[in-house]
């Protein structure tokens, strides 16, 4: 149920966008990208793209000798962060795709639409949800969610 639900803005994340020369990506390419093992997500935005997600203060993942371009996008993102057992709940209002636990289950990630914005969904454990909001568009959305928690629970977030 929504009532025991919160929104925080969290701090800077590490955001890279890597694209191969000539996709797709294989096994051994990911494994590259995710040394050392600092807790990187590797989500896979196309075959030939993947985006890095990890702690702000964590290196640039290496590319060794892969034949790719990596490009730091973390300014362009904002994280918000849901916590608690209606979160999904409170998300599943806005966006696009079924982020129910068997549709995105934990560390599972996905890009999709949130009331028309643009954002990458991160389930980091059973009651917290990561969402990587464009930048410009984080302060709106933020506010639209905290619109839709008082329409659903009669308290701000």
């Amino acid at each position: 149920m929504a009532d025991n639900c919160t929104l925080s803005p969290l701090g800077w994340r590490g955001l890279w966008d890597v694209t191969l020369a000539s996709g797709p990506w294989r096994d051994a390419d990911e494994a590259v990208l995710r040394q050392p093992a600092d807790g990187r997500l590797v989500f896979a935005a196309a075959p030939h793209r993947r985006l890095v997600i990890a702690r702000r203060d964590a290196p640039g993942p290496a590319l060794d000798d892969l034949p790719a371009r990596l490009v730091d996008v973390s300014d362009n993102w904002r994280v918000l962060e849901i916590t608690g057992s209606g979160g999904r709940e409170l998300l599943a209002r806005g966006v696009e795709i079924d982020i129910s636990p068997s549709a995105l289950p934990i560390g599972g990630v996905c890009q999709t639409i949130c009331a028309g914005v643009p954002v990458i969904v991160h389930a980091l454990d059973d009651a917290t949800i990561e969402l990587f909001i464009t930048a410009s568009y984080a302060p709106w959305l933020a506010k639209w969610l905290a619109a839709s928690l008082w329409v659903m629970t009669g308290r701000a977030g």
